[in-house]
């Protein structure tokens, strides 16, 4: 399970890293076109298109960051769980004895 979990997240992390270096890849292309002197209205557009695929990458980013950290969250606490199970099954049964000792120690 962990190893599909680990699988999904690099997958995602090479996704995005995919989508940058296009958007970086359309950035240049428009940049090398403006360059030329091949796009209408030279500056405007060049600079709308810009800022449009900036706009895109922004929100992307965005969408993927908040899509994985509400995954991790989750998996956060249920790992949480299944460690605190598992420590429950393996807890010596005087532990709870030596605890409470302790704390009746601490408030005298």
């Amino acid at each position: 399970m962990a190893d599909r979990k680990r699988g999904f997240f690099r997958e995602v992390h090479r996704t995005a890293v995919r989508l940058n270096r296009g958007l970086d890849q359309a950035l240049a292309n428009l940049a090398s076109l403006d360059h030329l002197g091949l796009l209408r209205d030279k500056r405007e557009f060049f600079k709308t298109c810009s800022l449009t695929l900036e706009e895109m990458r922004a929100w992307a980013n965005y969408e993927i960051g908040e899509a994985v950290m509400d995954r991790a969250e989750k998996d956060w606490v249920r790992f949480g769980r299944l460690r605190h199970r598992r420590e429950k099954r393996l807890r010596d049964p005087n532990d709870v004895l030596i605890e409470a000792d302790q704390i009746r120690r601490r408030k005298t």
